[in-house]
């Protein structure tokens, strides 16, 4: 059985103004109740602007801010720890991500949602392989295979939104199989694109739902 392990929901931005001590100063008293812990500002790898780091005392919680995106993400802190619908994380990340586009005066131009699950697995490879492929190559050309990996990628229409549809699924030689859903909107719309606060809650709503039919689709008796 496939278990979630972690959730995120980001936004790109652009033209935003990226004040550190106003965002937060606007941003945590609505952020508090969800990170209960003191806000790190650390280096951006990449950028002049530093980021912001907000986690939750639990470590279930996490959210990063910085001038080109931000991504708030729920994380499975460990196997017996409770875990939101995928309509539930999704509901309170639009919320959280508008608040930050609203509070930033950010252009959002790009969306993503991106889900993990995780099960563990005697034979993991053995059970992708079978699963995915002709049966009886696992006992042919892919005999003794200790780790395998499938990755389909297509673009389409997501209701209103275009996007890329990625599904990564690894069998890990530690055991486990991880399965990974990505759909986000076009990079190369991006520098043409504003997403409205509307638009965060709809994409991210129908991602959801997405999410869960396709994996339903590749492992129909999961």
């Amino acid at each position: 059985m496939l278990g979630l392990a972690a959730c995120q929901a980001s936004v790109y931005t652009a033209d935003g103004e990226f004040e550190v001590m106003r965002l937060l100063r606007e941003l945590m008293p609505a952020f508090l109740e969800r990170f209960n812990t003191e806000p790190e500002v650390v280096s951006h790898p990449t950028s002049p602007h530093p980021r912001i780091l907000l986690r939750s005392a639990t470590g279930m919680w996490r959210c990063e801010i910085a001038a080109d995106r931000t991504d708030f993400y729920w994380l499975r802190p460990e196997a017996r720890a409770p875990a939101p619908s995928l309509d539930e994380f999704y509901q309170i990340a639009s919320s959280l991500l508008a608040q930050y586009a609203e509070v930033s005066r950010s252009r959002v131009s790009r969306l993503a949602a991106i889900v993990k699950r995780i099960t563990g697995h005697t034979t993991p490879a053995l059970f992708a392989i079978e699963h995915f492929l002709r049966p009886e190559l696992a006992g042919t050309a892919l005999e003794g295979t200790e780790a395998f990996e499938l990755y389909a990628h297509k673009r389409h229409a997501l209701d209103r939104f275009v996007v890329n549809a990625s599904m990564r699924c690894r069998a890990n030689n530690d055991g486990t199989i991880t399965v990974e859903q990505d759909l986000n909107t076009l990079a190369e719309q991006a520098a043409s694109r504003r997403f409205t606060l509307d638009d965060i809650a709809e994409f991210l709503r129908h991602a959801a739902r997405e999410h869960e039919r396709v994996l339903a689709l590749y492992f129909p008796a999961r």
